[in-house]
C-alpha cells in the first residue's frame, strides 16, 4: 500500500490511504495511534484496487446478508436462514463495527466490544478469502484501534485464531503469555 492523502506526502505516512474529498478528513499515523475522520476512508491496495472502509451503526438487508455470508465463510455462523435481525443487533451492540467495501460489496468486517472507558476486545476480523493479503484486514484493524484509542481506551485485546498471530503482531498486538483464553459452554454445566 502507498500513502496517498491530500496534504500528505509518501514520506510522512507509513501505510496507504486515500481520503474522499471532505473538509473534515485528516489522517495522522504515529506507530499504532492514528486519528481517523468520521467519513469513510478509501484504501488503495498493492494491486491498485480501491476499498472503502466504513463505520457501520446500522445496515440494510443487502448489507446484512453480506455480513452474515462473511461470518459463515469464516466458520463463525452455523445457523440456517438469514438472521438479519441478529446481524443488526451485532452491529448496534458493538462499540464499533467496520466494513470494507469493493464496488459496494462488503468484502471484510471487524468489530470491537467495549465498556467505552477502559477495556476493549477486537472480534470478528475477516476478509473474503480471495482478497486476503491485500491490506484490507490491516485497514479494518487499524480503523478499529484508532477508534478505541480516540476514546482513550488503552487495554485492547483479542483472541487470535491458531496461526493468525503474525498478522496481529505486525500491528502491535502481543501474545499474553500468562493468560489462557476461556469460553463458557452451557451444555457442560450441570
Amino acid at each position: 500500500m502507498y500513502p496517498i492523502c491530500r496534504g500528505a506526502s509518501r514520506d510522512k505516512l507509513s501505510f496507504a490511504t486515500r481520503l474522499p474529498i471532505a473538509k473534515s478528513c485528516a489522517l495522522l499515523y504515529y506507530d499504532l495511534e492514528l486519528e481517523i475522520p468520521s467519513c469513510p476512508l478509501a484504501w488503495w491496495s498493492e494491486t491498485n484496487t480501491m476499498y472503502q472502509i466504513k463505520l457501520l451503526t446500522s445496515a440494510g438487508d443487502s448489507s446484512l446478508r453480506q455480513i452474515v455470508d462473511l461470518y459463515r465463510a469464516a466458520g463463525w455462523w452455523w445457523e440456517e436462514g438469514e438472521h438479519l435481525d441478529f446481524a443488526l443487533k451485532l452491529i448496534r451492540g458493538s462499540f464499533c463495527f467496520y466494513v470494507a467495501e469493493l464496488d459496494r460489496e462488503i468484502v471484510g468486517i471487524g468489530r470491537a466490544i467495549s465498556d467505552g472507558v477502559s477495556d476493549a476486545y477486537i472480534q470478528d476480523v475477516t476478509v473474503v478469502r480471495d482478497l486476503r493479503g491485500q491490506g484490507i484486514g490491516t485497514a479494518i484493524l487499524r480503523s478499529i484501534i484508532a477508534d478505541l484509542r480516540r476514546q482513550n481506551i488503552d487495554w485492547i485485546g483479542l483472541i487470535a485464531e491458531q496461526g493468525s498471530h503474525p498478522f496481529y503482531e505486525k500491528l502491535g498486538l502481543t501474545a499474553m503469555i500468562n493468560a489462557v483464553p476461556m469460553l463458557y459452554l452451557p451444555e457442560r454445566q450441570q
